[in-house]
Formats: structure tokens, sequence, C-alpha cells
């Protein structure tokens, strides 16, 4: 429980700080009545404890503001005006008790608790309660699914702040100038170790948060969702650049795609989390909008091409045609997300979200797997684009040739000559993109909720193997059941790339026997 302590004397605050903290409470000293009342009005308090002569306002006015402001909180006066109309005064101003100076300790304890035992009669004052864990603020107690735990002191304090500002972010030097006294120095690992003890004792014996299913299924999930954008793209762009693309082209466009490859994950994992998430969220017509729009608008470009006089055709030289579709993509993104908000006032009520969670019943997260999809997706494009366009453009030129002079269109001899010669390293390609997506981790880490939850819905987290290992190991005990279970999820991670990596290869080695023939 909190108190606020006001006292002049700066050896005597010392005293009734460490003395209360020690039996367990939050306490807040002050040495001047403006900051008391300052601190009184401003903060949320269990007992004030007040001197009568102060700096600035003294006692009585201090109680005098706090009932005019309509505070009830229980007041203890400790001060050496002994005399019974001082004593009078103080009651009649409202205060709960009176103490004089010079006073033993035990018996300004034991008056402390009961006024905190009188309260004001609402129960949230003595008691904390979350779920099945029961916090008793006047017994120090600690109870979960009927079962006491064992707490030190600086435990149960901690325990008391987290569960009293449940739901915030609280800063190291909040929970050290808090639990621990005001100098303590929060660089320190002792918070965290704290945090971790203190986890063990309530969760570790009765939660069962355990299971490798969810951690399976988010692993899974993240890897589907980053093929489905990646595979496609990377594929067809490596089919374009070896077959049909001009070789002086395909000599300054495959480098630059492959270096790609070289961006940090991190850097990735951060531009997400931090940029790209809130920006789909804000713009989600737009971004499905663009999915959907920007093959049309390709398609489009190249039947208008088509169309276009020979002459004016014959002007771009063969293989350079891609460089017209530069501007139609950029004309169909900007476009796209430009009319985004007005798509989102026409049909979603101006929230496409809360139209997904209200009308459809459809949850949606800011970090969620679509912001997955792309990162990830990105990330895995250039592996699958390098090896594929490698197995495309090794292709032997007389079977292309041989196919064309038979009458062949380059597209009937890129389905039915090409695709099947290069069909065992573009199975390479997808598996080996699949085996980066499936263990990648510092984007799954900083761009999802990390939430091990079995929801196929896009626009929901997940956690993965990987993400788990890195986030869960740092805090578990070495040698404990929860060591072990992490080394587990990475094993069951080894066997899931292994098995997926030997069907590949099987798989590989049929394709190219199949093939080599042609």
């Amino acid at each position: 429980m909190k108190l606020l302590v006001a006292e002049d004397e700066p050896k005597t605050g010392a005293y009734l700080q460490q003395g209360l903290t020690e039996a367990g409470f939050n306490v807040d000293r002050v040495m001047t009545g403006t900051d008391a009342l300052q601190y009184a009005l401003s903060e949320t308090y269990d007992l004030l404890i007040l001197d009568v002569m102060m700096p600035g306002l003294d006692g009585w006015e201090v109680l005098r503001m706090v009932r005019a402001a309509g505070k009830d909180v229980p007041v203890l006066f400790l001060t050496a005006r002994d005399g019974v109309e001082d004593r009078v005064k103080g009651l009649e101003l409202g205060a709960d008790d009176y103490l004089i100076k010079p006073f033993a300790f035990s018996e300004l304890l034991a008056r402390v608790r009961t006024l905190l035992r009188r309260g004001s009669g609402s129960p949230t004052q003595t008691t904390l309660k979350i779920s099945d864990l029961e916090v008793d603020l006047l017994k120090r107690r600690a109870i979960r699914a009927g079962k006491r735990i064992d707490l030190t002191a600086k435990e149960f304090a901690l325990l008391e702040l987290l569960m009293r500002r449940r739901g915030e972010v609280l800063p190291k030097s909040l929970i050290a100038s808090q639990v621990w006294d005001m100098n303590f120095d929060s660089d320190t690992n002792v918070i965290e170790v704290a945090v971790r003890r203190l986890r063990a004792k309530i969760d570790d014996d009765f939660e069962p948060k355990l299971s490798l299913s969810p951690l399976a299924f988010g692993t899974l999930k993240a890897a589907f969702y980053a093929m489905l954008l990646a595979a496609p793209l990377a594929i067809c762009a490596a089919f374009y650049t070896a077959y049909f693309m001009a070789p002086a082209l395909r000599r300054k466009v495959k480098p630059v795609i492959e270096l790609m490859e070289a961006l940090p994950t991190v850097i990735l994992g951060f531009f997400a989390g931090l940029f790209l998430a809130p920006y789909l969220e804000n713009h989600l017509p737009g971004i499905f909008a663009l999915l959907l729009l920007m093959p049309l608008g390709i398609l489009l470009a190249a039947y208008l091409w088509s169309r276009l006089p020979e002459s004016i055709r014959l002007r771009v030289p063969d293989g350079w045609e891609a460089l017209l579709l530069i501007p139609v993509i950029l004309l169909v993104g900007f476009g796209s997300l430009e009319v985004s908000g007005h798509m989102e006032n026409w049909w979603f009520g101006g929230d496409m979200r809360l139209w997904l969670t209200n009308e459809m019943g459809i949850p949606f997260d800011q970090r969620n797997a679509l912001v997955i999809g792309l990162a990830m997706g990105f990330a895995v494009i250039p592996t699958i684009y390098s090896i594929a366009e490698d197995a495309v453009f090794s292709v032997p030129r007389s079977l292309t040739l041989g196919s064309l002079a038979l009458g062949a269109t380059p597209w009937q001899t890129l389905i039915r000559v090409v695709l099947l010669t290069a069909s065992p390293g573009i199975f390479s390609a997808l598996m080996i993109g699949m085996g980066r997506a499936v263990g990648e981790t510092m984007i799954v880490l900083m761009a999802t909720g990390n939430t091990p939850i079995m929801e196929a819905n896009i626009f929901e987290g997940m956690r993965t193997l990987a993400a788990n290992v890195a986030v869960e190991m740092p805090e578990s005990e070495v040698g404990g059941t929860h060591y072990r279970v992490l080394f587990l999820a990475a094993m069951v991670l080894l066997i899931f790339t292994f098995v997926m990596n030997t069907l590949a290869e099987l798989i590989r080695q049929r394709l190219r026997r199949k093939y080599a023939s042609l």
C-alpha cells in the first residue's frame, strides 16, 4: 500500500521512510507542506502521515485543503505539538489519528495498520485481485488458486505495484523508486532478476504455458503468408529476367535484387514494426486495392502495348519492354494509396479496422500476419529469385532454340521446355526460401505481437518457435523446466527444417531424373 510521509526533519523523515518500507509499504517522502499538498492531490495514497510544523504550509492547512478537494484519504498527524487544544484541532479538521513525538515506531506501525484496516469502506484498498491471484494488503499475503505463495517484502511490494498499475508499461526508474529507495541504480539488472523470480513464483506452478502447438502453428503461419507474397513475385521475376530480358538489362537488374538479401533483418523488422504496421492500419483499403489492381494494371498495360502500331513497338529494343511498366507501377501504387481514405469513408464507415471487428467479427491487431507477410516476403524474395533465375538461365540454349525452330511460341517453349528442365532448381529455390521464412527471428520478433495463439486470421499476430526462444531464453533459469522446454522448441525447429529439406532434396532428385532426358 502507498503512503505519503511529510516530515521537515531529514533524519526523522529518512527513519520513517526506511521503517515503513521495510514493513512492506511504498513510501513517498516530502519535506515541505507545499510539496505534501501537491503530492496528496495529484497521487493516490492509502494514508497520509503529516507533521504540523513544516515550511510553506503547515499540517493544519494541508489537511484543510485536502479535505476541501474531496479527498477522504486517512490522515495521521505525527508531531511534537502535544497540547490538548492541538490534538482537538487536528481531529476536528478531519485527521483520523494523532501521535505525539517522541514515539515508538512499533506504536506508529500499529496505528498505521489500524487506519489502513479501517480504510474508507472500499474493499479495493485492502485486497487486489486479478483472475485467480489475490493479494491481501493488510496481512501481506499472496494467494493463487487457493494456494499461498511465499514472497519476500520486496517481491510483495513489486507484485503490489504491478497489480495496481495493471496494463501500464512501467519504466525501470519508476519501479526502482516505488519498490526500492529513490537512489537505487536502475542501470543494474536487479529489477530484471526480481521480476524473473516473482514470475517464477507466481506462474510456474499454475499456468500451462509450455505447449509448443501455438508456436509450431505460428511458425507455419508466418512462413505461409511470407511465401504467399514472395514465391509468385520471385519465380515470375526469375523467368522474365532469365528468359525474356535483354542481357544488358539483366546484368543490371539481377545484382540489384540480389543486393536486397544483404539488408539486415533487424532493420527490416524495425521498419516493419515502427512504420509499416501503423501505416497498413491507417491505409487498409488502399493496400488491398494495391494488391488487386497492380496485376490488373500490368495486364492492361501489356494489352494496350500489344495493340499499338508495330512501328511504335519496334522503337523499344527487344527485352527492354519491362522498363515501360515502371510508370504503370508507380501510378497504380500512388492512386491506390491516395484513394484509400475515400474508399474507407464510402464503404467502411470511415474506419475499416472497426468495420472488420464490429461488422465481420474479425479481430484486428496492428502487428499482424499481413505485416509479417510483406516484411518477411521482402526478405525472402532475393533468395528464391537468385536460385530460380540461375536455374532458368542455365537451361541449354539448344533446347529453347530447337523448340522455337519446331514452331513453338516463346510462351509454349517457356512452359513446356524451360519450366520442366529448370524445375529441380526452382523447387530448391522455393524450399530454401521456405526454410529461410521458417527460421526467421528478428522480423517476427519486432513486427508481430508475439502472442501464442492458433488463429489463421491474417489480421492477428502469432509467435514462432525461433522468436519464442529469443524472447524467453534470457529469462529462463538454467537447468529448469522452462530452460529445457526452450531447448526442446529449438530441437523441434531443427527437426522440422531437416525433414523439410530432406523431402525437398528427394523431390528435387526425382524431378531431375524425370526431365534429364529433355
